[in-house]
């Protein structure tokens, strides 16, 4: 990833090499799931896109938010991702491209975001 947000190599060990450039916007949060080559980018501007690594097409871009996203996190199997917003966490389906969990945490903000593999 470049200092200016750019995804310009991804190498994936034993799959072919993958190649995306995101558009000029200022990109604060970057996930990549390997296994189905999807990168998931949230920019300065509350927008979070998710794309395919290799094809370069724009697969969902949720842009409902008005405050920075601090995490991204994609499923172990790619089917859902996860973004944290100082205090919510918001799960969407990929496949569906719906919002299937949003949750205030009463308690204060999150830290950081990562799924289990069970």
């Amino acid at each position: 990833v470049s200092a200016s947000g750019e995804i310009l190599y991804v190498n994936f060990k034993s799959q072919k090499d993958c190649i995306y450039q995101p558009s000029k916007s200022d990109i604060n949060v970057v996930s990549i799931c390997a296994p189905t080559f999807m990168v998931a980018m949230a920019t300065l501007t509350g927008t979070i896109t998710v794309a395919h690594l290799q094809s370069g097409e724009i697969i969902h871009t949720f842009s409902m938010f008005k405050s920075l996203a601090d995490g991204l996190s994609f499923s172990p199997d790619g089917v859902y991702l996860a973004a944290i917003f100082s205090k919510k966490l918001v799960i969407w389906h990929l496949k569906e491209g719906i919002e299937v969990i949003q949750y205030t945490n009463p308690e204060g903000s999150f830290l950081s975001l990562e799924w289990s593999q069970d």
